[in-house]
């Protein structure tokens, strides 16, 4: 099992390595986290332990399926359906940490958290951004701040450190507040 979460590293051609392999399996995507920060601002703005995606919650055993096929495991130490579904790829220490949404059909989407429910707006849903000159959906500047805010991200846990000791989400609030 991947151990030191926080001292693993997604780099950006393994980002678009899977989001592209998503697609091809019919699998759509929204990039969420770090690397939706970088996507919207259009270039890496730090390291990121893992890639946060957001996928619709009726394709869990598809994701599972197609992302076996190339070496991933569903961690199931960190996996809470109906919230989160969370694959590692061990050799490559890559971690994937899927958002379970339900999509409404007016485009927006809700997840079910451990500790309540996040609403994303249809507009929040609807962002574009690029990673290495590719256009990749991602959420906007304004739901990836609202995000942050209102799923209550503790900014004094240990986990969101990173190098330098910066809290992950308070660096990407700054860079994202500077776009808005």
């Amino acid at each position: 099992m991947v151990d030191n979460l926080h001292l693993l590293t997604f780099p950006a051609e393994n980002v678009i390595y899977i989001y592209e392999y998503l697609l091809s399996k019919n699998i759509q995507t929204i990039i969420d986290g770090g690397w939706a920060v970088d996507a919207v601002v259009g270039k890496q703005t730090r390291i990121h332990s893992d890639l946060d995606l957001i996928i619709s919650i009726d394709k869990i055993d598809l994701v599972k399926s197609v992302l076996l096929e190339v070496g991933f495991f569903v961690n199931k130490e960190e996996t809470e359906i109906p919230n989160r579904l969370v694959m590692v790829d061990e050799e490559k220490k890559l971690v994937i940490d899927f958002h379970l949404v339900e999509f409404s059909k007016d485009g927006s989407g809700i997840q079910k958290l451990t500790n309540g429910t996040y609403f994303y707006s249809k507009e929040g849903l609807s962002g574009f951004g690029k990673i290495f000159d590719k256009k990749v959906r991602c959420l906007s500047v304004g739901e990836q701040i609202r995000c942050r805010k209102e799923k209550n991200y503790s900014f004094k846990d240990y986990d969101r450190f990173r190098n330098g000791g910066i809290n992950a989400d308070l660096h990407d609030l700054n860079i994202l507040e500077m776009y808005y």
